[in-house]
């Protein structure tokens, strides 16, 4: 009786880890209203808010922007270095 209350309970851990293990999802938001840092490939640092991300495959296709200015700008993936979201 102990060993087969044993192996049912193995089993049903088990099969409750193998469902767990599944991939996180891909978080594809965005705040509109925080500021991003964006560094260029040139060495040139934007600090704008985002207006757009287009994607293609599960990556950045397009990004449009709107700068301080309030001027939109579209920028290519090849020529963003790093981009970080501000925290606060």
């Amino acid at each position: 009786m102990f060993k087969q209350l044993s192996v049912l309970a193995i089993a049903m851990t088990l099969s409750v880890s193998a469902i767990a293990q599944s991939f996180v999802p891909v978080t594809m938001s965005y705040s509109k209203k925080k500021s991003f840092y964006i560094f260029m490939a040139d060495g040139e640092k934007v600090v704008c808010t985002i207006k757009s991300l287009g994607w293609k495959k599960g990556l950045i296709d397009d990004l449009k922007i709107l700068n301080l200015d309030g001027d939109k700008v579209k920028i290519s993936p090849e020529e963003i270095r790093n981009c970080i979201r501000r925290s606060r």
